[in-house]
Parts: C-alpha cells; sequence; structure tokens
C-alpha cells in the first residue's frame, strides 16, 4: 500500500511541477518578447504601462528568485525520490528552465533600466510641455491685460481731448 501511495503522491508532485513550469515558462515567453521588442513607450502614459506590465503589477502571476527557488526545490524532491520513469524527464525540463531563466534575468534587469530612464525623460518632456504651456498662457494674459491697459488709457485721452474741444459732437 506504501508504494502505491508513494507512486501517487510523486505523480501529484510531477503534475504540480509540469503545471508551474508550463506557466512559468509562458511568462518567460511573454517577458522575451517585452525585451526583444525593445518598446520604451510613446508618452509617459505609455511607458508606466510598459514597466507595470514587466513588474507584473496587475497580474496574478509573478516570477522572481523565490518562486525558482520553489520550482527546483520540487525538481529536487522528486530526483531524490529514487530513480523513476520521469526522472530524467524532470531533471532536463528543471536545466533547460533554469537557463532560460538565467538569461532572462539580465535582460529584463537591462530593460527595465531603459525603461526607467525612459520613464525620466518622458517625465521631463511633459514638464516642459507644461512649463511651456503655462509661459504661454501667462503670455497671452498679460498681453490682454496690456492692451487693456493700453486701450483704457487712450479712451481716456480721446475724451479728454474730446471735451476740450467742446465734447464728442464738436465740429468747426
Amino acid at each position: 500500500m506504501s508504494n502505491v501511495r508513494r507512486g501517487l503522491e510523486e505523480a501529484q508532485d510531477i503534475l504540480e511541477f509540469n503545471q508551474h513550469l508550463d506557466k512559468i515558462e509562458a511568462w518567460i515567453r511573454d517577458k522575451e518578447m517585452m525585451v526583444q521588442a525593445h518598446e520604451l513607450g510613446r508618452d509617459y502614459e505609455h511607458c508606466s504601462a510598459l514597466l507595470r506590465k514587466l513588474d507584473d503589477m496587475d497580474s496574478d502571476m509573478k516570477v522572481d528568485d523565490k518562486r525558482v527557488k520553489s520550482i527546483c526545490a520540487l525538481a529536487d524532491k522528486l530526483l531524490q525520490q529514487g530513480p523513476t520513469q520521469q526522472a530524467a524527464a524532470v531533471s532536463q525540463r528543471r536545466d533547460a528552465f533554469l537557463a532560460k531563466w538565467r538569461a532572462l534575468s539580465g535582460a529584463l534587469q537591462k530593460y527595465r533600466d531603459n525603461l526607467s530612464a525612459a520613464l525620466e525623460i518622458h517625465s521631463f518632456n511633459r514638464r516642459r510641455r507644461h512649463s511651456r504651456t503655462h509661459l504661454q498662457e501667462g503670455h497671452t494674459l498679460q498681453q490682454l491685460r496690456t492692451r487693456t491697459r493700453t486701450g483704457g488709457s487712450s479712451r481716456a485721452q480721446e475724451e479728454a481731448s474730446c471735451e476740450g474741444r467742446g465734447g464728442w459732437g464738436y465740429q468747426r
């Protein structure tokens, strides 16, 4: 009975291992596509969205060193159970996964750094545009005030001039 139970536990562990790796490999493919596209965003919002996607902010799937260690621990547990039919497949799949993870983790950090730098540039450009718009609005307002003062002043001078000549209806 214990052999049957051990066999069932092993089958359950292998199933869990394969399911986790399937999800992680899909995650790796998604991140590889992001890194290869090297998209830095059209503007601040787009760049922020890319950074959020890269960091899995809006996802329930996040792969980090902790998760990688968990997968490796599960693989080690399977391999320590002794030679089985699945041991070679587990070892091979774990090794392939680790190679992909190592290659991707450095590229992810570089892309994250590039996105962060692009976000700073987009932020600077946004502030610059905002300042320019604000200055233009202030300049337009100043011109209107100047025209209003000048126009009001000229009107007062015209009225005084006309009053000195007998008012607005003065004729020769």
